[in-house]
């Protein structure tokens, strides 16, 4: 049984996170990877693990990563996060300034409807957090394309029930409007 959901696709995600610097957004107590830079909330919404957090977000704003600098970071990697926020865009510009050209943004995420048809069938309420009942990975390619500057290198099927693995490579410094 897995703890965490990184968990389940750890395997997938840790070949592109062989490298210097490695951020792992709203971990939850488990890692991608020991070297990663743990950011979450002072009282992260999971705790599935022992692995303390190294940086704070303070104001729940994942659109603001104010301790890096522009292409500073090899990989950002983000489980069961993104979905949660109104302006995914504004937080994928943002994880992408700091990624070096050549870096990895690596999430792993719900697909909406699948996640609603999972809570109906296992009789559990769904997570309110969430707020595009529409999310899917293919919502998230095409926010990727007006980026202009994401290339999927690896995309999943739907695993575990409900969530889909994708990694992209930024391909290039400026970010289309």
């Amino acid at each position: 049984m897995y703890k965490s959901e990184i968990a389940k696709v750890r395997h997938l995600i840790m070949p592109y996170c062989l490298c210097n610097s490695v951020i792992d957004y709203g971990f939850g107590g488990d890692k991608i990877c020991p070297w990663a830079i743990g950011i979450d909330l002072e009282k992260p919404y999971a705790n599935t693990g022992g692995d303390a957090i190294q940086l704070v977000n303070e104001d729940n704003d994942s659109a603001n990563l104010p301790w890096f600098k522009d292409e500073s970071i090899d990989v950002i990697v983000s489980s069961h996060l993104l979905e949660d926020f109104d302006n995914k865009i504004e937080v994928m510009k943002e994880w992408t300034r700091v990624l070096k050209v050549g870096g990895h943004l690596a999430l792993y995420l719900p697909d909406e409807q699948c996640y609603r048809k999972y809570c109906f069938l296992h009789n559990q309420g769904s997570n309110t957090a969430h707020k595009d009942e529409n999310f899917s990975k293919e919502k998230l390619k095409k926010y990727a394309e007006q980026l202009g500057n994401l290339k999927v290198m690896l995309e999943t099927d739907i695993i575990m029930d409900y969530s889909f693995a994708i990694v992209f490579r930024k391909t290039k410094a400026i970010v289309g409007e």
